[in-house]
């Protein structure tokens, strides 16, 4: 028989690199995520908590696809070369596998990013959310729990939050001269 008071966790993200390893758990009311090898480290984040997921695209995708471009076009080449020979062209094309292989898990993965969650207090970045393809999943399925916990948002929401903002007089804005203020 389970125990009621033990936590399912959902994965939606999580990979190991030299500098550490991160993962991004998700349960019924709240983020879990963990940082570190050896030593973990553990943040809970509750969903009602969360105001924003950030993401923009970071500059390693093209740098990095060009690279690999280059390199499988040049060992290519080099096997259309040597095709008079009849073991050299089969050397260059099964150097070329490994390349090839980076090459389309490169392109699969649509360019990387950099991913965040945001808080009233904190802003965290997410390390083991990289990739443009893995931003998008984790991104629809946070979002879906956060409107769960919070409801969702809408146009009419924003507009009445933004004229609300508007009318509230700026500390260090002198006010126009239209407008008056009760004495």
């Amino acid at each position: 028989m389970p125990d009621s008071t033990t936590l399912h966790y959902q994965k939606l993200a999580g990979r190991g690199s030299i500098s550490g390893n991160q993962g991004l758990y998700l349960a019924n009311d709240h983020l879990l995520i963990t940082d570190g090898y050896y030593k973990q480290r553990y943040r809970r984040l509750y969903l009602k908590d969360i105001q924003a997921l950030i993401w923009c695209p970071s500059s390693g995708y093209v740098p990095v696809a060009v690279m690999l471009c280059i390199t499988v076009g040049a060992l290519f080449l080099g096997s259309l070369t040597s095709l008079h020979d009849p073991i050299l062209p089969w050397f260059y094309f099964c150097i070329n596998i490994p390349f090839m292989l980076m090459l389309a898990s490169h392109l699969y993965q649509a360019g990387s990013v950099e991913f965040g969650l945001q808080t009233s207090v904190q802003t965290i970045k997410l390390d083991c959310v990289a990739s443009l393809r893995k931003a998008r999943k984790v991104e629809q399925q946070i979002t879906k729990a956060v409107e769960a916990i919070q409801g969702s948002l809408t146009d009419r929401d924003l507009v009445e939050y933004h004229n609300h903002t508007q009318s509230i007089p700026q500390p260090g804005k002198r006010p126009s001269t239209s407008q008056t203020y009760p004495s």
